[in-house]
C-alpha cells in the first residue's frame, strides 16, 4: 500500500509541476499578446492544477488513515 501511495504522490507531483509551469507560461503569453484563447487555456490549466492538488490531498488523507503514509511525510 505504501508503494501505491508513493506512486500516486509522484504522479500528482509531476502533474502539478507540469500544469503549473504550463499555466504560468500561457498566462505570460496571454498577458503580453492579449490572445483570448491563451487566457482560456490558462484558466483550464489552473483548474487542472487545483484539482490535482485536491485529489492528492484526498488520497493522502486516506493513505494516512489506512497507515500507508509514505516515508517522506513521516520524517524518516
Amino acid at each position: 500500500m505504501e508503494d501505491i501511495s508513493a506512486k500516486v504522490q509522484s504522479v500528482v507531483s509531476w502533474l502539478s509541476g507540469l500544469t503549473g509551469l504550463s499555466a504560468g507560461t500561457i498566462l505570460l503569453l496571454a498577458a503580453s499578446s492579449g490572445i483570448a484563447w491563451a487566457k482560456k487555456l490558462a484558466k483550464v490549466a489552473v483548474f487542472v492544477l487545483l484539482i490535482a492538488v485536491l485529489v492528492f490531498g484526498y488520497l493522502h488523507g486516506w493513505f494516512a488513515f489506512l497507515g500507508a503514509d509514505p516515508r517522506l511525510y513521516r520524517g524518516a
